[in-house]
């Protein structure tokens, strides 16, 4: 629930300002979308070739000189998933409450925030300042055993509902101008889904076409560059050993003797023997063609993924930000009408009633 206080307390002291930019050129410039991370240092984000900290006890214009300074960033704006800019005396800390557009050096990136597990389900978007109880509608839900989307959506229906009768100043509302306040409700909560629908649906697709790029870099390194590479040493490898046999076979039947090679063969031995001792001791697993294989082929992958520019966690990173959004779109998809007519069983609400004898008597 702290996102929407957040967004609530942003809109009360005008942390929001007029956009310079309108939502759809901001959809239309999105080149990636980028997830929002945390360590011990604190938070941070991972742009293509180098890392932005997240200074949250810094306001924007702050942390735009203090990027600035330390690290040369230019000129910085932030938005928020609607597309309204931050005013430059907004907290970060408030920012980062929620999914972000930020327009680094005239190149827009979304940012999710995947770290908050409120964000998994579908969230009430607005705070009305209205004295509506919201901990009842979350009791029903809890005895009704519904999901966390349902409470959310209930949430935001009653919340609109209450704020259409606040504006009302009738004091008696008949069952005709009731049905119209509840269809502009309905109609509004549609609107607002069907365009986050549309929206998440574009950065999908950014993800997908990057991950897909990645993805084929990966593959043809590893199908061309890594095994012709793992080839040639083990080439190497298995060269030397058959060598070794070669020397001590010509050494001991046509060179010289047995009696003279039996020390030399006898050295080589141990000296395998310590190698692989040495390799289990460091290593700690066994010596053999699998694991220097296995780890050989590591060792060659990350050179060329550095040199080839290929980011094996950026590849992680963009299927876990793809799950996300995937997710968030699921949770909207769903028919507004079909979710609040599961709350609509007469045994749910005489069932949470009963229990809660005092909602009898509210407004």
């Amino acid at each position: 629930m702290h996102k929407f206080l957040a967004q609530a307390f942003c809109k009360q002291n005008r942390f929001y300002k007029f956009p310079c930019y309108s939502f759809s050129k901001i959809q239309d410039k999105v080149i990636d979308v980028l997830r929002l991370e945390f360590d011990e240092k604190g938070y941070f984000i991972n742009f293509p070739g180098r890392t932005m900290p997240v200074p949250l006890d810094m306001s924007v214009s702050e942390a735009q000189l203090d990027l600035f300074q330390k690290y040369r960033f230019g000129e910085i704006h932030f938005f928020n998933k609607d597309g309204d800019s931050y005013a430059v005396s907004t907290p970060l800390q408030l920012i980062i409450q929620d999914d972000f557009y930020i327009n680094l050096e005239n190149q827009f990136f979304y940012v999710v925030n995947t770290l908050n597990s409120h964000n998994v389900a579908l969230g009430v978007q607005t705070i009305h300042d209205t004295n509506f109880n919201y901990k009842k509608i979350k009791d029903f839900c809890q005895v009704g055993g519904h999901t966390m989307q349902q409470q959310n959506v209930l949430q935001e229906f009653f919340g609109e509902f209450a704020e259409y009768l606040k504006k009302d100043s009738k004091e008696l509302i008949d069952r005709q101008h009731l049905d119209l306040v509840i269809k502009s409700v309905l109609n509004k909560m549609s609107i607002k889904n069907s365009h986050r629908i549309q929206q998440l649906e574009k950065l999908i697709q950014v993800v997908e076409k990057r991950l897909s790029k990645e993805e084929t870099d990966k593959k043809e390194l590893d199908e061309t560059l890594v095994q012709k590479k793992m080839r040639k040493f083990f080439k190497r490898f298995f060269g030397v050993v058959l060598a070794q046999i070669g020397l001590v076979q010509y050494g001991t039947y046509v060179f010289i003797s047995w009696d003279f090679m039996e020390p030399i063969t006898c050295l080589l031995g141990i000296s395998d023997a310590i190698i692989a001792y040495s390799y289990w001791l460091f290593v700690n697993k066994k010596y053999g063609y699998d694991t220097l294989a296995e780890r050989k082929i590591a060792k060659i992958q990350k050179s060329k993924y550095y040199t080839r520019e290929v980011d094996e966690s950026d590849i992680f990173a963009k299927k876990d930000i793809l799950d996300y959004l995937y997710r968030q779109k699921y949770y909207h998809s769903n028919s507004l009408f079909e979710v609040l007519n599961i709350f609509a069983d007469e045994k749910d609400l005489e069932k949470f009633t009963q229990k809660n004898s005092y909602l009898s008597n509210d407004k």
